[in-house]
């Protein structure tokens, strides 16, 4: 069989797919024989630990949007409650449609062992989401199931990884980011306008158009001008570089405060400092790029913001996060499509969302359960933190016997 080229192989898996006829509780929910009991275990499992890590997150949100008294006592814990459920429905209804699915057609197939059970559950658990979540949830998802491939792709070979890749991708993003943050129609108030606001700040290089070559400006006013915005150059990226700072610092102080002779270490971390040059730097580059670009072309346009955008992607060299890359290059690709589809240019795709969130979700559920390696690990962690640790307990080592790395190869 290992003669067989890769693209026949995957042919024939297709064909004639193999199958497992051992038990749901062999292979999906080996702590426990019951269906029900399997299920309901990791509903619970996933509730309890929702209920802790949502309330600091919605409070944060809460407080960013500037949300008013009432919305504390009357919507913040039903809200933290409808998300825990989604999230609850979402995993626990995986194993229990693996069930389901392994009942009705009598064996495992490849397909169905994750993709099938990944992609019914997650319809469910999205639409117990809030309406205004579900477009978060699904970009976030779709975030990850690309990454996926990507990792698949290039653990077949079938792509070669591009030197600093992350960092291309985000100078390509960041160019056509600030070049709508500085369109009169570009980038709708939300989420991303208003991060942007907080780091470059909204005094912008308007000042500079026509000092150059505008004999009847005095010297003090040009003067004027220019330290103030070298000044609010130098306060932006110190503030952008303290938020990099802390956002890379407060996951480690739970650990340093339960051994205190560990703060030291905690605070001094090179990743602290590299996450907050990343922050500083993108904001400096851009400021002073464009700046410069203000006073050589005598004019502050969308191309000025374009060129400074782009550059700024290289402080990524300080940080280098595929994560963040392909984040902001999903949420530019959404941002496009709604652009063009209120221009007439792209079709409305019912229910987009709810397609993108379940077809993602499904992938990644799919790939975390044959080939762990190639999701990313941080949610493979956050995946075990919030089953207690039972997603870890499928029998991957049977599946890896029935299934083998041939079979993989299809994707």
């Amino acid at each position: 069989m290992s003669d067989i080229p890769l693209s026949l192989e995957a042919i024939r898996q297709l064909l004639t797919p193999l199958s497992c006829t051992d038990t749901c509780y062999e292979i999906a929910h080996t702590w426990t024989p019951s269906c029900f009991e399997g299920c309901f275990s990791i509903f619970r499992s996933i509730m309890r630990e929702s209920l802790k890590i949502y309330p600091p997150l919605y409070l944060v949100a809460a407080i960013l949007r500037k949300e008013k008294f009432e919305y504390f006592t009357q919507r913040f814990f039903l809200d933290v409650l409808q998300s825990a459920l989604a999230i609850a429905v979402n995993g626990s209804f995986f194993v229990g449609w693996v069930c389901v699915v392994r009942k009705c057609l009598g064996k495992f197939y490849f397909l169905s062992m994750g993709l099938l059970p990944g992609f019914l559950a997650s319809v469910m658990g999205i639409n117990v989401e809030r309406k205004e979540r579900r477009g978060i949830l699904s970009l976030y998802m779709f975030n990850l199931a690309i990454e996926m491939i990507y990792n698949v792709l290039k653990k077949r070979g079938y792509i070669i990884p591009v030197p600093y890749g992350e960092v291309w991708i985000l100078c390509v993003t960041s160019a056509i980011m600030m070049y709508l943050y500085r369109s009169e129609d570009g980038l709708r108030r939300g989420a991303l306008k208003s991060l942007i606001r907080f780091f470059v700040g909204s005094q912008g290089p308007e000042n500079v158009k026509g000092i150059k070559n505008n004999q009847n400006v005095p010297p003090q006013i040009c003067n004027r001008i220019q330290y103030q915005l070298s000044l609010d150059c130098i306060k932006q990226s110190l503030k952008a570089f303290t938020v990099g700072f802390v956002l890379q610092l407060l996951p480690q102080l739970p650990k340093a405060f339960r051994t205190p002779s560990n703060f030291p270490q905690s605070l001094y971390s090179p990743d602290n400092f590299k996450c907050g040059l990343f922050l500083g730097s993108y904001v400096g580059i851009f400021k002073v790029v464009e700046y410069l670009l203000a006073v050589y072309r005598k004019r502050q346009d969308n191309l000025n913001a374009l060129i400074a955008g782009g550059l700024s992607g290289l402080s990524m060299m300080f940080y280098r996060s595929s994560t963040i890359a392909l984040y902001l290059a999903s949420k530019i690709g959404e941002i496009m499509y709604k652009r063009g589809v209120r221009q007439g240019i792209l079709p409305t795709i019912p229910h987009a969302t709810i397609w993108v969130y379940s077809i993602s979700t499904a992938l990644i559920f799919h790939s975390a359960s044959f080939e762990v390696d190639t999701v990313r690990p941080s949610y493979w962690k956050y995946l075990n933190q919030v089953t207690g640790k039972r997603f870890f307990k499928m029998n991957r080592q049977r599946l890896a016997q029935v299934f083998g790395a041939k079979s993989l190869k299809i994707y």
